[in-house]
């Protein structure tokens, strides 16, 4: 690797990680006995889970900056990071490695998610470093900061609607969202691998490909399109996951609306269970 990418990639302190989640999920459960419960709270709730999931990993993360399935503008692929970001699953240079990483080992020695080894998988203890590293985003500024500065970026992003809006604001706008992200994600790493026969009812293989991924309509809904992780290992540069007409994909259909608003171009799919990119 190269030396100036090392120097520059310190990779995601996995204790660090684990301590962030542990009190993340902590703040979760004893808010549930303070924090008052709202209907407004809860609507602005899940449209900072869309915001940061479907718009920020889904659509930023993983399918821009990971598998360059389509291109958009430089300010907009920015802002769909800073998205990503702000769910709490890793900074934009540690996610998209760990994710290279996921795809070149996937079910075998390496794969730094694997559904057998639960501690890696629900706390996070990725690898600090690999040769997988996106050498594009770890040479750029922007991406390089939020790497760096992760948690403290996090940590004042909270303390920003603590202080707009109170208490309150920050259960619901901050650790439920970052909670349900962290849960979802981790369960997409779980369930995108674990052999369908656990649960049949959820999970289904549409395609035979050189790993266990599966496909759990489930987490398809919650992750707006994530859980058809067989077909995106069938077809990894693809912006389309949801690949059948009854596999809904809600993170593609904004893609296309990107598209529509002179926003995205050169997007490239896998059209049906018959095409090959």
């Amino acid at each position: 690797m190269n030396t100036l990418i090392k120097k520059i990639i310190n990779g995601n302190n996995a204790y660090t990680l684990f301590t962030f989640n542990l009190l993340t999920f902590t703040t979760l459960i004893v808010g549930i006995f303070f924090v008052p419960f709202s209907w407004i709270y809860l609507v602005i709730s899940f449209f900072v889970y869309w915001l940061t999931i479907a718009c920020g990993v889904s659509m930023g993360y993983h399918r821009l900056l990971t598998h360059k399935s389509f291109k958009v503008p430089k300010w907009l692929e920015r802002t769909l990071a800073t998205f990503g970001a702000l769910s709490g699953t890793g900074g934009p240079i540690q996610w998209v490695m760990t994710h290279r990483d996921h795809h070149r080992y996937a079910d075998k020695h390496g794969d730094p998610h694997p559904p057998t080894d639960i501690p890696k998988t629900v706390f996070g203890f990725y690898p600090r470093v690999s040769n997988y590293v996106n050498r594009r985003l770890a040479t750029d500024p922007y991406f390089v900061f939020w790497h760096r500065y992760y948690f403290a970026l996090l940590g004042l992003w909270a303390s920003m609607v603590f202080l707009t809006f109170g208490l309150q604001g920050l259960y619901f706008i901050y650790v439920l969202p970052v909670s349900c992200a962290i849960m979802v994600s981790n369960s997409q790493n779980y369930w995108g691998h674990v052999s369908s026969k656990i649960a049949p009812f959820l999970s289904y293989r549409s395609y035979e490909v050189n790993d266990n991924s599966q496909n759990n309509w489930i987490m398809a809904i919650v992750g707006f399109g994530e859980g058809y992780h067989n077909n995106h290992h069938k077809y990894p540069g693809s912006a389309r996951f949801g690949i059948e007409k009854n596999e809904f994909d809600l993170s593609y259909l904004q893609i296309k609306t990107l598209e529509f608003l002179g926003l995205a171009k050169d997007i490239r799919v896998a059209k049906s269970s018959k095409e090959i990119l």
